[in-house]
């Protein structure tokens, strides 16, 4: 594509660059960089009061996460960070559960520990990055699909290897 790819700053003022996360929640794009986040409109304009620390705006979530995603039917959001990962309920008192966090093996089968994102796609389908791979994650069965994990470049880059 034309003008791609671009430094993350030339669409999102203010943020840092090597972010450790990022995901979208109603209507908002949070990032995350070591002990803080940002939080943007979809129209790329910072919230007032940003950027905040974790543990302020998401408490119970460590800092330096691997990964972040809303996930499910119920809104939760899930953080990764090494081989564990917590879910974040947005809506409760205690946001985050006290038996978590947990092991990522325990719940995710065949999602690798150190990830290096996971991205909800708007189809509905969670994708996990590490590497040069991505894995897709089957819902119904909680595990990754068969045939994965793949070549991340083809599908989220347009590289294809040459013949």
């Amino acid at each position: 594509m034309e003008g791609y790819p671009r430094l993350i700053q030339e669409d999102w003022a203010g943020l840092p660059t090597y972010l450790d996360a990022a995901f979208a929640y109603k209507d908002e794009i949070h990032f995350f960089k070591g002990s803080k986040y940002w939080k943007f409109t979809t129209n790329k304009i910072m919230k007032d009061g940003y950027p905040r620390y974790i543990r302020d705006g998401f408490p119970g979530i460590p800092d330096d996460i691997d990964g972040a995603t809303p996930w499910g039917k119920h809104g939760y959001i899930y953080f990764f960070k090494g081989c564990y990962y917590w879910r974040y309920e947005p809506n409760c008192e205690h946001q985050v559960k006290k038996n978590y966090p947990k092991l990522i093996s325990e719940v995710w089968e065949g999602v690798p520990d150190n990830i290096d994102d996971a991205i909800l796609h708007t189809n509905g389908i969670l994708h996990v990055l590490k590497g040069v791979r991505y894995y897709r994650f089957n819902d119904a069965k909680l595990k990754i699909e068969d045939g994965y994990p793949t070549l991340s470049a083809p599908m989220w880059f347009g590289c294809f290897p040459e013949p």
